[in-house]
């Protein structure tokens, strides 16, 4: 039986991030980077100004050309150290327009939760729960390329070995770790990897300045999966930092599984939604009982708990995608406890806020990720979908 979910209170506000840079980290002696939210007014001159840059060299850091590039308030820029020593890329981004309403780039933290209700809302302040306690039992931060290690790998196919898997694309940041921008070569996994240490699925998974990149691309089915290695009991949050650049045919899920289920796919993490289970994704798990799933996308989240679809929503007013490679939004699922799983989805506009039916399963589960692909060529041009393909992912916490 479920322990009873304790709900720790407070309130945060999320405002619009101010002037120079947000935020920066340095690793392992790399230059810091500076992220830039751009502002009402500011143009590529007056923020390259403020940081002792000409458009030109703050272009080339975020893999334009400046001139043909359009700002809209709150997208990330890079301000790179010495940038003039990046070598632009082919790749060139093209601009979403975004939402008028304020952007937020600060993590919800723990708030007092509204009443629960199946009819989703939307709102530009998230008040995100913490049950059951303060501290959440699992983090991965990603300050060191070590905390890859800190989860177990897996690989599928629709079809193990077959030949029309895309060979190799250009995953984001090259070898110096550039910026997103930057492209570096990643060579695809020709056959199924079992669970597994990260070092068993190639550079479909890799680091980055105090973040995790996971790049996977196929013209069939296909997903790279990854899972804290260990069981959690009684979970009632996960919350994760991704990007979510529009790239067509690409999508991440995230699930909550019993270790029972688990045990019977004989520890497999390869979970395929409901709509692929008989065709393309049938070489893969299905979520049965009462494992819960959620499937995010650009365009949409859809919840399965087992083998049905509980929740769907596609109106999200344009405020899931975009064509920025650099912000990461904060997501959170939250187990009320009261029959309803509190969706926090923050994008540009503001945060998506859902109440999806269902809960998680009581008990000891296993939490997966999962970067899923399906023919992804099919979507914007094959060149573009080999140089816009990867999730960057950060500050994974369950509670």
């Amino acid at each position: 039986m479920k322990h009873p979910r304790k709900i720790i209170a407070g309130l945060v506000a999320v405002g619009l991030l101010a002037g120079t840079a947000t935020f920066a980290r340095a690793q392992d002696g790399q230059p810091t980077v500076k992220h830039h939210a751009v502002q009402q007014g500011q143009s590529w001159a007056s923020i390259a100004a403020t940081y002792g840059m000409t458009a030109n060299e703050l272009g080339i850091a975020n893999g334009v050309k400046w001139q043909n590039s359009a700002l809209f308030l709150g997208r990330v820029l890079h301000v790179v150290p010495n940038v003039t020593a990046l070598t632009p890329t082919t790749a060139t981004p093209t601009s979403a327009t975004p939402t008028s309403a304020t952007p937020t780039t600060a993590k919800p933290t723990t708030a007092t939760p509204t009443t629960a209700t199946p009819t989703p809302t939307t709102t530009a302040q998230p008040s995100t729960t913490t049950p059951g306690g303060t501290a959440p039992q699992f983090v991965a931060r990603f300050d060191t390329a070590a905390d890859l290690d800190k989860f177990d790998w897996e690989v599928r196919h629709g079809a193990p070995n077959d030949p029309s898997l895309t060979p190799s694309w250009q995953g984001d940041h090259d070898h110096a770790c550039g910026t997103p921008y930057t492209l570096r070569p990643v060579t695809q996994v020709p056959g199924d990897v079992a669970p597994g240490p990260v070092a068993n699925v190639g550079n479909l998974a890799y680091w980055c300045r105090g973040h995790m990149m996971t790049s996977m691309v196929t013209t069939g089915y296909g997903h790279l999966d990854f899972s804290p290695r260990q069981n959690f009991n009684d979970v009632s949050k996960v919350c994760w930092d991704q990007n979510f650049t529009q790239v067509g045919r690409k999508w991440t899920q995230v699930a909550v599984i019993p270790e029972d289920l688990i045990r019977a796919n004989g520890g497999s993490l390869a979970y395929t939604m409901l709509a692929l289970q008989v065709d393309v994704g049938a070489a893969a798990e299905r979520v049965t009982g009462n494992a819960w799933m959620l499937i995010n996308g650009a365009g949409g989240s859809e919840v399965q708990i087992g083998q049905q679809m509980t929740y769907q929503n596609f109106d999200t007013g344009g405020l899931l995608g975009s064509q920025d490679k650099a912000r990461r939004f904060r997501n959170c699922a939250i187990d009320q406890g009261d029959g309803t799983v509190r969706l926090e989805l923050e994008r540009f506009g503001g945060t998506v806020i859902r109440n999806a039916p269902g809960s998680f399963p009581d008990g000891p589960v296993r939490v997966i990720f999962q970067d899923v692909t399906y023919d992804a060529p099919k979507g914007p041009p094959f060149q573009t979908v080999l140089q816009q393909n990867t999730w960057h992912w950060d500050n994974i916490e369950v509670w």
